[in-house]
């Protein structure tokens, strides 16, 4: 074996070192990365759910304050007919008393 030949065999064995430890790097850096992703997933899901909750929440909180507000303008139109009811029954009252 000549010069040349180690050489050339040295650089090779560096080469293969270099590209086995990249190979390594990416074996373990692929679960780490699964866990991560399966961790944001589970966080995106998560954050969606109770995101959903709180909008129908609000959404339920809106309609019943919308129904509360209709009922309390009803009660008072019916609060007034009832009171204009009542004085113009007073007014025919009066007007037949001699």
């Amino acid at each position: 074996m000549d010069d040349a030949e180690r050489e050339h065999l040295l650089s090779r064995i560096n080469e293969l070192d270099r590209s086995r430890r990249r190979w390594r790097l990416v074996a373990l850096a692929t679960p780490v990365l699964a866990v991560l992703f399966g961790i944001a997933l589970a966080n995106a899901i998560t954050t969606s759910l109770t995101l959903k909750e709180v909008v129908q929440r609000e959404r339920q909180a809106r309609e019943d304050a919308q129904r509360a507000a209709e009922e309390a303008l009803q009660q008072a139109a019916e609060a007034r007919l009832r009171e204009a009811l009542d004085k113009a029954t007073r007014a025919m009252e009066a007007a037949e008393r001699p």
